[in-house]
């Protein structure tokens, strides 16, 4: 019985240990890679952003009034902010010993000064990565957007990706 406690103490004390030390598979280049598709859209006048979308933020934002304003408005003739870094989401422990894959789409606020101001799922493939895609975001910065030539708060969604062990 006593090898038996001792035995779970160390798989309890591994486990703490190993807790939230698996970060998501990203590439070395994902600001570059972020900042070309940012580019992409702002050549386009239509970004895809479809009148369901577009009522399901301000909905997700609703306690917050300004920012539920920047889910509708139109950000044509904006200059959109740039990914200046950006942190991997730390792979949940039952999520990597599982193998489990998962998308997160984070909806955020970026400040007039480029910082994630407030973050919310905006959906998720299995809510057991919601928190770690969230807290990985609020540690992303960005070159300030501005509209009209005048820096400004955006709202924008970007999936997480939770790619299992490779």
């Amino acid at each position: 019985m006593g090898k038996t406690l001792i035995q779970y103490v160390y798989i309890a004390l591994a486990a703490t240990l190993l807790s939230g030390c698996y970060t998501s598979q990203v590439t070395v280049d994902t600001v570059e890679k972020a900042n070309e598709h940012i580019a992409q859209q702002e050549k386009k006048s239509d970004v895809g952003v479809t009148d369901e979308m577009k009522a399901k933020l301000t909905h997700l934002f609703s306690d917050v009034p300004e920012y539920a304003k920047l889910a509708i408005r139109d950000d044509s003739a904006a200059s959109l902010p740039r990914l200046r870094s950006s942190v991997p989401p730390k792979y949940p422990l039952i999520g990597y010993l599982a193998n489990t894959k998962a998308t997160v789409k984070v909806a955020f606020i970026i400040s007039e000064g480029g910082k994630v101001e407030d973050a919310r799922v905006y959906e998720a493939s299995d809510d057991r990565f919601s928190e770690s895609a969230l807290k990985a975001v609020r540690k992303w910065k960005f070159y300030p957007g501005s509209f009209n030539g005048i820096a400004a708060k955006f709202m924008v969604v970007v999936p997480v990706q939770f790619d299992g062990r490779k």
